[in-house]
């Protein structure tokens, strides 16, 4: 195959790609906690069921402890989203930065592709990597995204604009002929 020529600096897609690492990453790392609000909402109207429906002097210690719980429910569960809504600030402040020194280097490096190995060359560097080192591959927007088996982060990411509609649709072809399609997440998991 021909080298196909890479530069960061025109790569209007680049932003899109981190993006979509930072959602997936998000999904894959707090997915188990889709249903607390349901289990809070559920626990909270219990208690509150068990309140109206007991005369005051009854069960007096397990309202109590009840009520102690839905509170310490509620606090831990604020604490868990100020603490995801300050890694999401600071994930998005790292996009932001990655993007601005993409945009700011003229290197540049070419890559290339074929049924063993993906191939990156730049000035001083030359990088073979087998296929079988990446697992899944997926689909989102104009982009290719080829992902190994445990680091988001070490994923590849190429968009139509950066290798053209032929070449684009060669790589889709041999990652889907080698690689297990990454099923689609959806924008918000609650």
């Amino acid at each position: 195959m021909e080298p196909i020529e890479l530069n960061n600096r025109s790569n209007p897609e680049h932003e899109a790609q981190i993006s979509f690492l930072i959602k997936r990453e998000f999904y894959v790392s707090y997915y188990k906690l889709r249903k607390l609000p349901y289990y809070l909402i559920g626990s909270t109207i219990a208690v509150f069921v068990l309140l109206l429906s007991t005369s005051p002097d009854r069960f007096i210690v397990l309202k109590s402890m009840s009520i102690v719980s839905i509170f310490a429910g509620w606090a831990g569960a604020l604490g868990l989203l100020v603490i995801l809504m300050i890694k999401w600030w600071k994930k998005y402040l790292w996009k932001k930065k990655i993007v601005a020194l993409a945009r700011g280097t003229d290197k540049s490096s070419k890559f290339y592709f074929d049924e063993e190995k993906i191939v990156f060359e730049g000035a001083t560097f030359k990088t073979e990597v087998a296929w079988n080192h990446y697992m899944y591959w997926t689909e989102n927007r104009n982009s290719l995204f080829i992902f190994p088996p445990n680091n988001i982060y070490d994923a590849l990411a190429f968009s139509i604009s950066e290798l053209g509609t032929v070449n684009f649709l060669k790589l889709k072809n041999y990652a889907s002929s080698k690689l297990e399609e990454l099923p689609n997440i959806p924008l918000h998991p609650w």
